[in-house]
């Protein structure tokens, strides 16, 4: 309540891009010392393991994982265990540096529960951001993945060029042995030619190429939720015909009808939007998922996770974990642990 009565709304009364630049900044200092760390968990963090889970061989110190989008250049990974994250998914990143869209792009709608983001995949390349993972502190029980997308500029525009983009990518992680997964988003709109790759051929040309290279690694899909249900339907059975273990459930909302009056709507398309407009459509694809393929996929749900009950849903939906970026914004910093404390609660008998 604190969070919310007085700190959100002076938070949001400056750019966003300057909070989070201010949020990652501070974060990094938290995390790079015992004292700090230990200071932050004892407001924040989940000090009991009775959360714990293993998915797919990765153990995670709570089922709530940071999405991809917030830290793209891996920076929060010493910090984000004492804040009750059971890992992060750093990205996505790409195989060369990219300088992302032209601001804005990221603006709230706070009526709505979102915000709309413009990103452009900004992130300093997988290069550079794995040399800086390869060099970071972690416990054995928080979780880091990587996501990685096609390059934001010309030179990957094309089917051929954007393919072989992934695969530098993935080849890179793979050969430095960085990423407890790999998640391939493939549903990123604000790039050079659109979603290539959530055309079916599209996707079983860039997923043949990848099964090419040799990884033990949970490899997962970060899958559209703004496309009709025979084009998702078509994307996981060609997905379950490759080295894919899991689905992520799923990416921003391009519907703008979902903004509710009083808040901006871009007359044309300028990016996705999180939160609140993904929970109907990723909860109902998330029960798709699970009733027709059963076993053959981790589900992970992402999308409007703003209370217990709503990460309570995804798990009765089907999802062995969660991930989330926006319901931590508007709800604050300890929705993480209280979804934890909630899910030992009710699942501890289960497992």
């Amino acid at each position: 309540m604190l969070y919310q009565k007085l700190i959100r709304p002076v938070l949001f009364q400056i750019n966003p891009a300057h909070v989070h630049k201010a949020v990652v900044f501070a974060g990094q200092c938290m995390g790079k010392t015992a004292l700090s760390r230990t200071i932050v968990a004892s407001l924040y963090g989940y000090p009991h393991d009775d959360a714990e889970v293993v998915v797919d061989g990765v153990r995670y110190h709570t089922p709530v994982v940071l999405s991809a989008g917030f830290d793209p250049n891996g920076q929060l990974t010493e910090i984000l265990r004492s804040v009750g994250f059971g890992g992060i998914e750093v990205g996505s990143v790409t195989a060369r540096p990219c300088k992302g869209n032209s601001p804005p792009n990221e603006t709230r709608l706070k009526r709505t529960k979102s915000i709309l983001v413009y990103k452009g995949l900004r992130n300093e390349g997988v290069e550079r951001v794995t040399a800086r993972l390869l060099r970071q502190y972690r416990t054995p029980d928080f979780a880091v993945g990587v996501s990685i997308a096609r390059t934001n500029d010309e030179a990957a525009c094309g089917l051929p060029e954007g393919i072989e983009d992934y695969a530098t990518s993935f080849a890179h992680i793979v050969a430095h042995d960085v990423g407890a997964w790999i998640t391939v988003n493939i549903s990123c709109p604000n790039t050079f030619t659109g979603e290539l790759f959530i055309e079916s051929e599209n996707l079983e040309l860039l997923l043949a190429r990848l099964d090419g290279i040799k990884t033990d690694k949970p490899i997962y899909l970060k899958m559209p939720i703004s496309v009709p249900d025979t084009q998702f339907v078509a994307l996981c059975d060609i997905a379950a015909q490759h080295r894919v273990h899991g689905l992520i459930i799923g990416n921003l909302q391009k519907d703008y009808t979902h903004i509710k009056d009083g808040d901006p709507k871009p007359e044309a398309f300028r990016g996705g939007l999180s939160g609140m407009p993904c929970q109907e459509d990723s909860n109902r694809l998330l029960s798709l998922a699970h009733e027709r393929y059963q076993k053959r996929f981790t589900l992970i749900g992402c999308g409007g996770v703003f209370s217990i009950e709503d990460a309570m849903e995804k798990f009765e939906r089907g999802a062995s974990l969660i991930h989330m970026i926006t319901g931590m914004i508007y709800t604050g910093p300890s929705l993480m642990s209280d979804i934890a404390r909630a899910y030992a609660q009710r699942y501890a008998q289960r497992r």
